[in-house]
């Protein structure tokens, strides 16, 4: 699958919830400032990192869009792209007082003398970046669906010996500045032969909630129905009211209907399905979202911040679908509006 994440920020309580590599002045999450929905991340100066793992879907070539709003005409914020399990900073795109530059390792390799970027609004940026030592590396950029670099036949590869990019940081060192910035709506891709698998254009990412209850039920709610349960937007920590699947119950299926899309939504990339869990007892236990469409479950592969299991502590496992598993298609918005979401229990 090469949908491999769609962050809009707004369905948890800590960053770290979903982003667990943080260092420095640990980015935080803004309720003041986001592009669409209700938060973004919050990044700024002094040795700021808030960054992700791909695991399994490391690739040699990744695209990324996201939304990026400058504090100030000075802002600098640089997206990393790693390989080596994350020991080698491969590729770079810095964003600086309104220009988009490319690195590779702190080498800049465009020649792009534009500016762009306008500071104190919303942009929309995405690149596409190929792992490769000369000719075989590409870095190409986007401003606002406008192509600004293209680099075709480039250096992307800063030494290290993994041919794929592996990891993916947002950062704002103490020589960037003091300004505040945000981010918001990213997408990640891999340019694998499974669409989607190119660049999306400018997106928008919506977030639905539980609203109702679905065809399947098979958890015990701790009160009242199953999808009031699990109905809450983020939480983080413990449960006032959970749905639980005991010891030894395997696949037990929940889902549930949930919100629709925006009214106005044309087309849909993809689809994240996200659960909050925790178990409570002793033994590896599990969860992996579910899509029930068309009268049939589809069990996801999750990808579980921070492990594969779950631990006593609350944690998101998410499950990202390019393509609609009931069809074999894209998504459209009505496959969305018809389709439920929920869980199945795993040990």
């Amino acid at each position: 699958m090469t949908l491999i994440r769609a962050d809009s920020f707004d369905y948890y309580a800590a960053l770290s919830d979903m982003w667990p590599l943080l260092a420095g002045t640990v980015p935080t999450l803004s309720t003041t400032q986001a592009r669409s929905g209700t938060q973004a991340l919050r990044i700024t100066g002094n040795n700021s990192y808030a960054g992700i793992s791909l695991g399994s879907d490391e690739h040699a070539t990744i695209f990324v869009g996201f939304g990026y709003y400058p504090g100030d005409a000075a802002a600098k914020t640089d997206l990393r792209f790693y390989g080596d399990n994350g020991n080698t900073i491969h590729t770079v795109l810095r964003i600086v007082s309104g220009q988009v530059q490319v690195l590779r390792g702190s080498t800049r390799i465009d020649a792009y003398a534009g500016t762009p970027i306008v500071a104190a609004t919303w942009n929309y940026i995405e690149c596409k970046i190929k792992l490769g030592d000369s000719p075989n590396g590409i870095a190409v950029v986007w401003v606002n669906g406008v192509e600004v670099i293209n680099l075709a036949t480039t250096d992307t590869k800063n030494a290290g010996t993994k041919t794929v990019i592996d990891g993916l940081e947002f950062c704002h060192t103490t020589a960037n500045g003091a300004s505040t910035n945000y981010i918001d709506d990213v997408y990640v891709l891999s340019g694998d032969s499974t669409a989607p698998n190119d660049r999306l254009g400018v997106v928008s990412i919506a977030t639905l909630l539980v609203n109702g209850a679905g065809a399947v039920t098979e958890w015990t709610p701790s009160t009242g129905s199953n999808y009031q349960n699990v109905d809450d937007t983020a939480i983080g920590g413990d449960f006032a009211n959970y749905n639980s699947a005991a010891a030894g119950s395997s696949g037990l299926v929940d889902t549930y209907t949930m919100e629709d899309l925006p009214v106005g939504t044309v087309t849909v990339h993809g689809v994240g399905v996200i659960v909050q869990a925790r178990k409570s007892n002793s033994g590896p236990r599990g969860v992996a979202p579910l899509v029930y469409a068309g009268g049939t479950e589809y069990d996801q592969a999750a990808k579980t911040q921070p492990g594969t299991f779950l631990s006593e502590t609350s944690q998101y496992v998410a499950a990202y679908l390019g393509l609609n598993p009931a069809t074999g298609v894209a998504w459209t918005p009505t496959s969305v509006n018809n389709a439920e979401f929920g869980m199945v229990s795993k040990e």
